[in-house]
Parts: structure tokens; sequence; C-alpha cells
């Protein structure tokens, strides 16, 4: 008789289900966000970003002593953002939806992790729970997940959290492959740093929790020190690549307060605040106006007795409430990259809490469940229901307010408008306000936005680069130019290339050659993969009959962003007008490939086409031409000839006629037609056309030529042929029959 087998189906639900209750709320709570815009530093990381869009650049994207690294992160080296938004162009392009379904991915399976490590240190299978849908629910992580670009502390987290699994995995079986989990540990750890400077508090975080399990003497042992070797190899490996290879002459952060006291006073309020925000997240917005503390005032005393007061607390409570402890430990040390104690360029943000919030998060599920057995003990509510009831009345709460201010972050009009409000003194808020209305070619707001912006924060060079950049698009060439020229002097490398570009633009529209190629050259330096202004300089050295460094500014255009369609249909012109008509070909078909409704390339492939005498293959390049633009009336005339060329006439009067209805004044439109008309006998028509031709241009000298000859074969007016035959002559002494009309004209004349 055999025995009954055991399913482990309910095992592993018991396992599964929590992990996937938790991502389905993470999803769910953020969903409304996949409606959003690209908002704040999307434009300059991902729309704007032509290196993420291919991966031959994958070097470059890592490499810390890479031009890109040196231009574009120059305040931090952060190679695992840059493949992960390199995978996010992979999988989206410029598909907003798609970036913001990313980043909500990436927190779900943070969440989860969240899970899977509160299981582990708390040994409470609802403390965890709830304070991994806590996490999942916060609305302190919403400006993370709605910004595509802010990717960093989404990145860090999960390899933060890897590393500590491996490292209690070790700690708890030191004798099982113990060399395998310290590895995984330290390369975890090393991953965590390179997504975010935060990742460097594992060891901090690492050596509480051995402490925690009473285990100080165990840490002396090989096994126990084994880990924090890893650590210390992995932690010099990341500062030679940061501090010794990634250097940027570029870094200027000075204290908060002018000095090393006044940030530590600061820094205590700032703390507390973000402990108000954890406990009530009102208002969460992307920028907060600090004021340094210059001394020792009550707010600092109370901030700083709060925290110490927090300190004890853990202390007398390791025992007791291990959790409670864990909670604000965790919540404490990986705020220490944050302390301002080392200078950092912005003081304050929520996006700084999204590793913390994990200690947080912790504490909230403790609470939640202890507040369960005080129901139980002092009224007899049933202690599964009255956690059930807490737990969900404060993760409803928060899932309230975080599909509520999700709304505010849909588009950067309503983002800076209301941090604006909110914060009346941000000078972050009105510059970007301006940015975002002058985008939207709300030009009137958009400049008082970016004066008052001025007015108040005078040496804030991005606004003066906003405002020229509002005058170029109104072509208001004399402004653009003097507050273009105001900017340089306080803008970071990327704005000062972009700056030199649009003077640049101002340049070439005035006809100023060389200033144009000056400026172009001036934004290549500060960006050297800078494919617009690479473009820009070729289609200048291309219109003075450069062809050599045209074509090489063009293929730097391609290499610098390979899905650039412009700088291909460039080159494809270049090669045509040299008669290299394979090269042409090629160039304007992956100039079709990356923008398949190219009129322009389009037409011009058909060109090609006609020339080699493949009617067919140009009448679809011709027609696709029109389907992507019905109004683009060359390509309705180039399939005319194409037509007449194959003796079909009336396809050929057709397109002629549509391609002079959309352009009254095309004359070899008018011209052709004319031809057909006076072939079919149609003489007054052509008359008419010819006449339409000249009148459009005078100086036509084959519509001359076609109405003299119809006036003498067809409708008897020798004195009105001979004025025509006077004009070619005039206008075209090299005509090819010119002898034989001067012959003409001068029988004419004679009356004969």
């Amino acid at each position: 008789m055999t025995s009954p087998t055991i399913s482990p189906a309910p095992s592993l639900l018991r396992r599964l289900g929590p992990l996937l209750l938790v991502a389905a709320v993470a999803f769910g709570v953020f969903a409304n966000s996949l409606q959003n815009e690209f908002i704040y530093d999307d434009w300059v990381s991902i729309v704007q970003n032509t290196t993420i869009r291919s991966w031959s650049n994958m070097w470059e994207l890592v490499n810390p002593t890479s031009t890109y690294n040196r231009t574009f992160h120059i305040f931090s080296y952060r190679p695992l953002e840059n493949l992960s938004w390199l995978l996010a162009y992979t999988l989206f392009g410029l598909n907003a939806p798609g970036h913001h379904l990313y980043n909500i991915f990436l927190h779900a399976l943070n969440a989860m992790l969240v899970l899977v490590v509160l299981r582990q240190l708390t040994s409470d299978e609802v403390v965890a729970l709830v304070g991994a849908l806590a996490f999942a629910v916060h609305p302190i992580h919403i400006e993370l997940v709605q910004v595509s670009a802010m990717q960093v502390d989404l990145l860090a987290t999960p390899f933060f959290i890897a590393a500590l699994l491996c490292h209690l995995r070790l700690r708890d079986r030191p004798n099982n492959w113990p060399l395998v989990w310290a590895g995984l540990a330290a390369v975890s750890y090393f991953l965590s740093c390179t997504g975010k400077e935060m990742g460097a508090t594992v060891p901090l975080v690492a050596f509480f929790l051995d402490v925690r399990k009473d285990r100080p003497k165990a840490l002396l042992n090989r096994r126990g020190v084994l880990p924090y070797i890893g650590y210390t190899i992995a932690a010099a490996f990341y500062s030679w690549l940061r501090f010794g290879l990634f250097t940027n002459v570029h870094q200027g952060d000075t204290y908060l307060g002018g000095s090393p006291l006044a940030a530590l006073l600061t820094t205590g309020r700032i703390f507390i605040s973000y402990l108000g925000h954890l406990l009530l997240p009102f208002n969460i917005r992307p920028d907060y106006v600090i004021t340094p503390s210059t001394g020792l005032d009550a707010a600092s005393i109370v901030s700083w007795s709060l925290l110490a007061a927090l300190a004890a607390l853990a202390w007398f409570a390791r025992r007791r409430h291990p959790t409670l402890t864990l909670g604000l430990a965790w919540l404490g040390l990986t705020l220490i990259p944050v302390t301002n104690l080392v200078p950092i360029r912005t003081p304050m943000a929520d996006r700084f809490l999204y590793l913390p919030s994990v200690g947080f998060c912790a504490i909230v599920g403790w609470c939640v469940v202890e507040g369960g057995r005080a129901a139980k003990e002092r009224w007899g509510v049933p202690g599964g229901r009255a956690v059930a009831t807490l737990g969900t009345s404060v993760l409803v709460a928060w899932a309230s307010i975080t599909l509520t201010q999700n709304t505010m972050w849909r588009d950067d009009i309503t983002l800076w408008s209301e941090t604006a409000r909110l914060e009346p003194d941000s000078h972050k808020a009105h510059l970007n306000l301006g940015v975002a209305l002058g985008q939207k070619g709300r030009y009137v707001e958009a400049e008082e936005q970016l004066k008052a912006t001025i007015r108040r924060w005078p040496v804030e060079g991005k606004a003066y680069f906003a405002l020229g950049k509002i005058y170029v698009d109104q072509e208001k060439d004399e402004q653009a130019v003097e507050f273009l020229r105001r900017a340089l002097p306080n803008l970071r490398p990327h704005w000062s290339a972009w700056a030199h570009f649009n003077l640049g633009l101002l340049y070439q529209r005035q006809n100023l050659r060389e200033q144009a190629k000056a400026a172009y050259r001036e934004a290549i330096r500060f960006r050297p993969n800078f494919p617009l202004a690479l473009n820009n300089l070729g289609l200048l050295w291309d219109s003075e009959g450069n062809y050599t460094d045209a074509g090489n500014a063009f293929h730097q255009a391609i290499a610098s962003d390979p899905t650039y369609a412009s700088p291909h249909y460039n080159l494809g012109l270049l090669y045509q007008r040299q008669n290299l008509r394979e090269q042409a070909k090629a160039a304007y078909r992956e100039a079709i490939r990356l923008e398949p409704n190219s009129p322009m390339a389009l037409n011009n492939l058909g060109l090609l086409w006609v020339s080699e005498g493949n009617y067919a293959r140009a009448e679809g390049a011709f027609r696709r031409a029109i389907a992507a633009d019905p109004s683009y009336a060359r390509a309705h005339f180039n399939l005319g000839q194409t037509y007449e060329r194959q003796g079909l006439k009336e396809q050929a009067k057709a397109a002629y006629r549509e391609a002079i209805r959309l352009e009254q004044t095309y004359t070899k439109a008018l011209n052709n037609l004319g031809i057909l008309l006076e072939s079919e006998g149609n003489y007054a028509k052509a008359e008419d056309a010819f006449r339409r031709a000249i009148a459009a241009d005078a100086r036509h000298a084959r519509a001359h030529y076609n109405l003299a000859q119809l006036y003498l074969k067809h409708l008897g007016a020798p004195k009105k042929a001979l004025h025509h035959l006077e004009e070619v002559i005039r206008l075209e002494p090299n005509h090819p029959r010119i002898e034989q009309i001067r012959a003409l004209a001068h029988q004419l004349r004679q009356g004969g």
C-alpha cells in the first residue's frame, strides 16, 4: 500500500501569494500614472540623451573616464542607471507610458524584496506583509516612480537587499558555501553602490544585524569577518572608479549654511521633516526650500533632541521590541549619505527616503501587529480582525493619497505650478514652470516666470538659457543672442552645449555662416557626441561644397545617435550630388527605416529609381511619400513625371494637376501639363498652362520656348512666338538649341 503524497501547492501558495499580492498592490496604486507625460529630468536624461539609444555605446555608459560620464553625469558615477536607461529605451523607445511602466515594475520588484528581507529579519509573516504593503503604497515614493529618469534608488535597493540576504545566509549557515555567499554579498554591495551612493551603507546595516544577534565575538572569527573582507574589497574598487578614475573639475558643492556646524544643525531639522513626511505624506513635491541654521536656534535644539530620544528608544527597545530597534536603525544608518555632512547639491528630497523607508515600513508593520494584540487584550477584539482593520485603514489612507497625488505629476506645467504654489520661494519651480510653458508655446507666461526667476536668482544660468530659447522660437534674434550669451558663464557643460547650439541656429538663420560654424564647434566641444550640432555643421559644409567635411560631420552625427534620421537623409543628398547612387540609396533607406513617414527621403529615393529606369519602384516610393504627406507637391510632380515616362498620360495629368492645386505657382508642373495638353490637341488649355508657368516665374526659359512653339505650330501667332523666343535667348544663352532658336527668331523678324 503506497503512502499518500502531500501536495506542496498550499505551502508554495503561502510563500508566493503574499509576494504576488504586494506586487499587484504596487502596480495598482501607480497604474494611473501610465497616462502621464515625460516630466522633470526625463527630457534631458531620456528624451534628449542620444547615448542611450544604441547598445554599441555600452562602454561609453559604464566607463568612468568616458566623455559621456564626465559631461553628462558630472556629479556622480552611476553606470547602473545608464544601463537601465539603455534597456528602457530599447524596450519602449520614447513612449512615456512604457517608461512609467518600467519604473512601476522596478518599484513592485523592490516591494517584493522588502517582504522577503522583512520575513528574514522579523520572523513574523504579518509584520513583513504589512511592512511590504506599506512600502508598496507609500506616497513618499511618488517622485521616484513618476520620474522615469530617477531610477538610482529603484536600482540600488534590490542589490542592497540582495547583499543583506546573502550576508544573512552566510551568517546563519556559516559552513554552507561561505566563499560563494560572501562573494555574492560583495558583488551585490558593489552593484548597489553603482546604482546610488546610499548603497555604501550595506556594511553598516550588516554590522548592526550581526551585533543585534548578540554575536560580537563571532565577528572576530574567520567566518564572521569573511563578508566584511568582501565589502572592503568592493568598496576599494568602487572608490577607485568613483574618486580615482571618475574625476570632475565641475564639482563645487559647499556645506549647507557655509560650514560643517551649520550643515549639522540644519540636518537635524531636515531629518525631523523626513519623519513628518513619512507619517503624514501630504503635498509630496520635487523641491523644498531649506533655510540653513546659522546658530544653535530653538528648531535645531528641538530637532536634535527628538533624534536623540529616538536613538535612546532604539537602544532601550532592542530586547523587548527588536523590530522597533531594527526599523529605527535601518532608517538612521541608510540616511547617513544624505546628512549634508559631506556636501551634496540637494539638501532635502523625498526620493532620498526610498531605501530608508524600508525601516519605517517595518515599524509600521510592527505597530499594526502590536496594536492588534493590544486591542485583543483590552477590548477582547479578535487579534486577527484588529490587525486586519488597523492595517487596512493605514494602507488605504496612504494608497488614496498616492492615487490622488499621482495626477499632480501628469505633466510639467501641472507639477511645477503646484510646486510653485506650495513653495513660492523655489527657484527650481519657477524656472521649470517657465521652461514647460515655453515648450507648449505659451511664451508670454513663460517669459514672466523666467524673468521673475532671474530677478530673484540672477546667477541661475538655466533661466537665461530658457529665456533665450524662447526668443529663438519666436525669431526674436537680438534678445535671443543676448540671453544665451548671458547664460554661458553659469551653465554646466550639457547646458552650455545647448546654448551654443541655439546660437548656431540663430547665426545660421541670419546666414552668418562662420559665426554659426564657430557656435556649433563650441557646442561639440562641450558635448563631443552632439548629433544635432554635428548634423547642422555638416549642412553648412555641404552648402559650401565642402563634401569631405560635410560627410565626416554627418557620419559623426550618425555614430553619436544611430536613430537620428536627419544625418542619414543629408548624407543621401550628399551622395546623390556626387552621383554615388548606391550609397545615396542606402542612406535614404536607413533614413526611411528610422522615419518610415519621411516624405523627402521617400521622394529622393524615388528620383534615384527613376534615373535608373525602375519606374515601378519609383512609383511606389512617390506614393509612400504622398501617403506620408498628401500636401507634398513635389512628390505629386515626380509621380506625374514617372507616369509620363511610361506613356500614362491621364495619370500624369492628374498628378500634375494635384501638384498645381497644392502649389499654384509650381512652374515645372504647369509646364509639363502644358506639354501633355498640347500633345492631345488641347491648345487653349496648353496656352493657359504655359502662361501660368511664366506668370509664376518669368525666367522659366522652357515655358517661354514651349509657348513659342505652340504659337508657331498651332495657334498662328508669329509675333507672340517671336517675343517668347527672344526671352529664351535672353534667359538661356546656352540653350542646347540656341542656334536654331536664333535663326528662327531672325526669320520671324524678317517676316518669314
